[in-house]
Order: structure tokens, then sequence, then C-alpha cells
């Protein structure tokens, strides 16, 4: 995931895509690599405080529609389905 996170701050540096949101379904599941994204791999510098902004994680799929036309709205991006 620090890997999809970068590539995807690289791209947009770059001008090739939008940046986008990324969400993850499950929080059970996943709480585990957020809090070491949040603490191994930001103390290490693979990503900023602004690449945690891209993800998020919810429960549900309602859930995760919120988050990314939140998201959207947050960053000023079109959302466009």
């Amino acid at each position: 995931l620090h890997r999809l996170i970068r590539r995807q701050r690289q791209m947009c540096i770059r001008d090739r895509i939008q940046p986008f949101p990324v969400v993850l379904v499950g929080r059970d599941y996943w709480s585990g690599l957020v809090e070491w994204l949040k603490g191994e791999v930001f103390r290490r510098g693979y990503i900023d405080e602004d690449d945690l902004d891209i993800f998020g994680v919810v429960d549900t799929a309602k859930e995760a529609v919120e988050r990314i036309i939140t998201w959207y709205h947050q960053h000023e991006r079109e959302f466009v389905i």
C-alpha cells in the first residue's frame, strides 16, 4: 500500500493523473496496516503526512461511497461516476 501511495503521488506530481482516494473496507481487517503506515512507514519518511490523507478506512460500502464523495468535495475535484 505504501508503494501505491508513493506511486500515486509521483504520477500526480508529473500531471499524469489526478489525485484519488483509496478506501479500505473493513476496519478490523485493515487497522493493523493503517497503524503501521501511520507509524513505521511515515516515521521512516517513505510517505508524507499529505499521503495519509488519500486513504480512509470504513466498514460498509455506503461509508466507502460517502468517504469518496467527501474526499472529492474537500479537494475541490469533480466526482464522475
